[in-house]
């Protein structure tokens, strides 16, 4: 759950800055499966 929150902030950051430089994050768990891959 701590990680996810900090994942939120991060994401909240990296909206802001995406345009002027190109980001792609991939959010995975323990297991591998991934619980969010940005575009």
């Amino acid at each position: 759950a701590r990680c996810k929150t900090l994942f939120e902030d991060f994401c909240v950051v990296s909206a802001s800055i995406r345009q002027g430089i190109p980001m792609k994050v991939t959010l995975v768990d323990e297991q591998g499966e991934v619980l969010h891959q940005s575009e």
